[in-house]
């Protein structure tokens, strides 16, 4: 399990790193549009990020669409992906575990316990001590 939380928090953090990006994106974006003169502009267009680069050429009237989105959040995508195959692989292992445990259960319930008066086990562990278990 502890793989599958780490990948999980790998992801997670990578998917808040994305979002960073975009509102630096957005902030450099403004900054280029809203700009007086060509050096400021260049400046700001200078720091956009690869991915908005590539929505402004290929439309620069919605350089903030979809496509520029999924290209923002196909790297951490990639990992909830492959951290959800690694719960799906978890989640196979669920039948074994649990018959696992109820066995461990069983046995627990047939160990001799010691007598005692606050214990809620009391009769059992009595009935459980007169016998001898191979």
């Amino acid at each position: 399990m502890y793989r599958v939380s780490k990948s999980l928090t790998d992801a997670n953090a990578e998917y808040l790193a994305a979002n960073q990006m975009i509102d630096y994106d957005y902030t450099m974006y403004d900054g280029w549009y809203t700009a007086d003169d060509d050096e400021i502009a260049s400046y700001y267009e200078a720091n956009f990020s690869e991915e908005l680069q590539n929505a402004i050429t290929a439309n620069s009237d919605d350089p903030f669409s979809d496509d520029y989105y999924a290209a923002m959040h196909s790297e951490p995508q990639t990992m909830f992906d492959e951290a959800d195959g690694l719960l799906n692989w978890r989640s196979n292992l669920t039948p074994v575990a649990m018959n696992y445990s109820s066995s461990s259960w069983s046995v627990r319930w047939a160990w001799p316990l010691p007598p005692g008066p606050h214990s809620s086990m009391n009769k059992v562990g009595s009935v459980c001590s007169s016998h001898s278990f191979p």
